[in-house]
């Protein structure tokens, strides 16, 4: 196995497989009544926080990006905090691209789990970021990757994060990955250009991708790498319907809110 896979193995028991979501998961019958059947048995649930979604994460793993990375490790146990209360069948995926373009070995994935997210996020802080040879990154390696990807929800979120486009050879691959993605897998996509200072012809480069994608696109002078965490919080929110709902009930809060006015405006507004 190429050394791109390396990882720092994350310490812990092994995964308990879901033998129920397994006997769903090939089903053409719709899923919600059954997920939340089994899924919550024993446990009263509200129906509105029932609502299974996929959420696909696809970073950069290169070492420009690591400092990002790392903030939003910091934040995401709060999103899996207010997750587990308002989208608790909400599942988490990573693909994370390295190396030069085509070399599959340089994609690292993490396939939707019925496990808690355990594998998420057990795996997001330790994958290891290597330097890149050029400025370049294979951003099309892991948009392919999203259209195999194992998505089973109704509710399709996808964030993607870079800060490097990809070489121009890949072109076509991206072009054939994303029209899957837009077309018949119908995922709601989000492109974040992360560079603290922006280099045109790459920022121009992941707005196109957003275009392509059918999605919206943000640049880190719209987020920064600490609301990261929330704007991924709000996304599956929107999606799911509840983020309306989910603003009006902290607006009366105390509490410190788990996604800020801000955000929840680059979403809705």
């Amino acid at each position: 196995m190429s050394d791109l896979m390396s990882l720092i193995k994350p310490t812990g028991s092994k995964m308990v497989k879901s033998d129920a979501l397994d006997k769903i998961r090939n089903t053409s019958k719709p899923t919600e009544v059954s997920l939340r059947n089994i899924l919550s048995k024993g446990n009263e649930m509200s129906e509105s926080c029932s609502v299974p979604v996929d959420v696909l994460f696809v970073h950069d793993a290169t070492s420009s990006i690591e400092v990002v990375i790392n903030d939003l490790v910091m934040g995401l146990e709060e999103v899996f905090k207010i997750v587990t209360q308002k989208a608790s069948l909400a599942r988490f995926g990573l693909i994370a691209y390295r190396g030069s373009c085509g070399s599959y070995g340089g994609v690292v994935s993490v396939k939707f789990k019925s496990d808690g997210n355990r594998a998420f996020r057990q795996l997001l802080g330790r994958i290891e970021h290597r330097t890149s040879i050029g400025w370049e990154a294979p951003v099309c390696d892991g948009i392919f990757e999203a259209s195999q990807f194992n998505w089973q929800s109704r509710h399709r979120v996808m964030i993607v994060l870079g800060d490097a486009r990809a070489p121009s050879k890949c072109y076509h691959n991206l072009n054939l990955s994303a029209d899957k993605l837009m077309r018949e897998l119908r995922v709601n996509s989000h492109v974040i250009y992360w560079k603290t200072e922006e280099m045109k012809n790459d920022k121009k480069w992941f707005k196109e991708l957003a275009h392509m994608l059918g999605g919206k696109f943000f640049s880190s002078s719209d987020i920064s790498s600490t609301e990261l965490a929330e704007f991924i919080l709000a996304a599956i929110l929107k999606e799911t319907g509840q983020l309306a709902d989910f603003m009006k009930q902290i607006s009366s809060s105390s509490q410190k809110p788990a996604i800020s006015s801000k955000i929840a405006g680059l979403l809705t507004g």
